[in-house]
């Protein structure tokens, strides 16, 4: 049962980042702050956006939303929370705390393989998601309240680096949405990986939405 309730929160996360990314707005407001984190492994300093809960407690343990993309979709996820969250009364979904990433360079940090006719820097997933596994998950994990609980949210060639992610490693999130991604890269590589990992691992597949 509590798996079925953690499924049908995922399908409404999908349903309402997907309208919400389709609706963003541009007006800015204060929901949250930025840090810097000094990335060893990028050689560069990474700024990140979190979102605390309004009812932010100490004593409690919140589960982590980590969303690409996040100076384009910050506003719109933490406005979903809120409204559908206890906060507002509503049960549908838990508390959050939310921790948004700019990324500096898309190509290079959201991409599996080189593609050079279409950018030169592509190619620097395995650098990102090290960053983000090595660097940024425990950063947040020692700051804040966090429960074990986490997901990972992208769009476009943000949702294909969380397709990527779930085939080779999907014990770091507990759950992934992968809005629109981009499969189509370098002739549909991870498509054609996606196909062979889900017959493989059909019986043991996290959830991915």
């Amino acid at each position: 049962m509590k798996h079925m309730n953690m499924r049908k929160l995922l399908i409404m996360i999908l349903l309402c980042v997907s309208t919400f990314f389709t609706n963003a707005q541009t007006n800015k407001i204060e929901i949250g702050i930025i840090d810097t984190i000094k990335s060893k492994i990028l050689n560069e300093k990474r700024s990140v956006w979190i979102y605390k809960p309004e009812n932010f407690n100490l004593q409690n343990k919140y589960p982590v939303i980590y969303l690409l993309d996040g100076d384009w979709h910050f506003i719109s996820v933490v406005g979903m929370i809120q409204q559908m969250s206890y906060i507002n009364g509503n049960a549908i979904f838990p508390e959050m705390i939310i921790v948004g990433i700019p990324i500096k360079d898309r190509f290079r940090d959201l991409t599996p393989t080189c593609d050079s006719l279409i950018s030169k820097t592509s190619g620097g997933y395995n650098n990102f998601i090290s960053f983000i596994s090595k660097e940024l998950i425990p950063y947040i994990d020692s700051n804040y309240p966090t429960a074990p609980y986490k997901l990972l949210i992208g769009h476009s060639l943000g949702g294909l680096t969380v397709m990527n992610t779930l085939m080779k490693f999907p014990d770091m999130f507990n759950s992934y949405v992968a809005i629109d991604p981009s499969m189509w890269w370098d002739n549909q590589i991870s498509l054609k990986e996606v196909k062979i990992f889900y017959q493989l691992k059909s019986s043991k597949i996290k959830d991915c939405f």
